[in-house]
This record gives structure tokens, C-alpha cells and sequence, in this order.
């Protein structure tokens, strides 16, 4: 195990205290001793850690540094690492040098912190509207069971959803109001016009839709206020989203418990 003279050794050299023959005595050691040269390098790696003006991908980047590599993170969460990194070293710098171990372990606690606030950072990062949109219209389970007057359109349905899935949105759309024009307008047909107008960025059209079969008879109707909360998310009326979201959790409708995970998210 290293001893205390050892520390403070180490820290003199690190601090370019060492001259003459203690330096290279120091050096002889370093070459000679692989678990004393282990702990050095990593003494050294943890102070510079600690040190935001030490921070560079130089060795990784073929000797291009980064400026700040906070800069990919949120400036919300770049700013509470920097004050992280700002106390640790202050604490660090100001303890004397006979708490040479325990300054060691606490730079480990305070990398391991900044680690982890990094880590936050990263994955935390609110989604866009439309990212929330896609998400939660891909978890979306569209298939109705309810028709009406006995008119099952089956066939041309398939055939307008292959042209979803192509992403042939425009004569999806096209396939759908046929169907609507026809008096074919069951839970489907509203539903996927609805949804080939909203990709076709024909948000005022699709808001009619949905208000259409939300004031229908249909018993599947309130699905439509599911799909309108998604509309909203497309085209970026987060607030208009949070209201329906909120109407689809208090009275329990069609997609609440999602609708509860979605409105977590905003």
C-alpha cells in the first residue's frame, strides 16, 4: 500500500515541487515501480478532472482542443456542471496537505457527481412537439371495431392505410375523403383522414375532422380527442395539447393512462 510519505511525494511532484535528485529519484521510481506509477497517473487524471481549463479531447481529436465541451449539453444543465466543477476545485485547493487521502476521495465524489449530472443532462433533454408527436402517434393503436349503418369499407380502408405506410399521405387523403364523401364516415375513416391531412400539413382541415366525429354518434367518438391532443403536438400548440390531455385524464377517455404519460413530458 502506498504511505503517507508517499502522497505527499506525489503531490510535490505533481505541484512541480520536486528538483535535483528528488526529482530524479522520483523518475527512476516512476519507471520502476508500475503500481506507484498507477497511482500518479491516476492522482493526475483526478485533478485534471477538476480543472475546467484542462479539459481538452487533444489525444482523441489528433490535437484539435475543444474549447468548451459543455457546449453539447443544455446550457441549463452545462451551467450546473460548471458549478459543480467550480466547488469541487476550490474544496480541492483549499484543503491542506495533510489531508492528502481524503482530498483523493473526495475528487472521486465530485468527478463521480459531475458524471452523473452529465449523464442527466444528456438523456433529459426535453423532445420537440413533433418528436412527442411521432412517439406517442407511433404507440397509437388505431383499429376501431365500430361501423356505421352496417357499412364495413374494409377493403378501401386497407388500401388507404398501405398508402400510409408507403408515405403516399397525399393520396391516403384522397382515398379517405372519397370514403368520407360516400357517407362512409366511421370511426376509421375520420381517424385516418384526420391523420393523412395532419401529414399533409393540412391542420385547419384535420381539426374540422376530428371536431366532426368527436360531436358524432358514433360510439368510439371520444378517441377523436386523443387524436386532436396530437394534431395540437403537430403543429406546436403545446398548450392547446395540455388542455385536452387534461380532459382526456379527468374524465378517463379513450388513451387516459397515455395521455397522462404524454402530458408528463410537456
Amino acid at each position: 500500500m502506498m504511505d503517507f510519505e508517499d502522497d505527499l511525494l506525489i503531490e510535490q511532484y505533481l505541484n512541480d515541487e520536486l528538483r535535483g535528485d528528488a526529482l530524479d529519484d522520483f523518475k527512476k521510481r516512476l519507471d520502476a515501480d508500475a503500481n506507484f506509477r498507477e497511482r500518479v497517473v491516476l492522482e493526475k487524471q483526478l485533478r485534471e478532472s477538476l480543472n475546467p481549463h484542462d479539459w481538452s479531447l487533444h489525444e482523441s481529436q489528433g490535437g484539435k482542443d475543444i474549447a468548451d465541451p459543455l457546449d453539447v449539453f443544455d446550457n441549463a444543465y452545462a451551467e450546473k456542471i460548471r458549478s459543480e466543477v467550480a466547488k469541487a476545485r476550490e474544496s480541492y485547493t483549499q484543503q491542506p496537505a495533510v489531508l492528502t487521502k481524503s482530498r483523493l476521495i473526495y475528487m472521486v465524489a465530485a468527478a463521480a457527481v459531475i458524471l452523473i449530472l452529465v449523464f442527466i443532462g444528456n438523456v433529459s433533454s426535453p423532445r420537440s412537439s413533433q418528436e412527442l408527436f411521432r412517439f406517442y402517434l407511433e404507440k397509437t393503436n388505431h383499429t376501431t371495431r365500430t361501423f356505421r349503418n352496417n357499412d364495413n369499407p374494409d377493403t378501401a380502408i386497407q388500401k388507404g392505410k398501405q398508402l400510409i405506410e408507403a408515405e403516399n399521405y397525399e393520396k391516403a387523403r384522397q382515398e379517405f375523403r372519397r370514403l368520407y364523401a360516400e357517407g362512409q364516415r366511421t370511426s376509421q375513416v375520420y381517424i385516418y383522414l384526420a391523420l393523412t391531412q395532419i401529414e399533409s400539413g393540412n391542420y385547419q382541415e384535420a381539426e374540422l375532422v376530428l371536431d366532426e366525429f368527436i360531436q358524432s354518434d358514433l360510439l368510439e367518438n371520444s378517441r377523436g380527442y386523443w387524436y386532436k391532443s396530437l394534431l395540437f403536438l403537430a403543429r406546436d400548440d403545446v398548450a392547446g395539447a395540455k388542455s385536452l390531455l387534461g380532459k382526456i385524464i379527468t374524465e378517463k377517455l379513450y388513451n387516459s393512462e397515455l395521455a397522462q404519460e404524454l402530458l408528463d413530458e410537456l
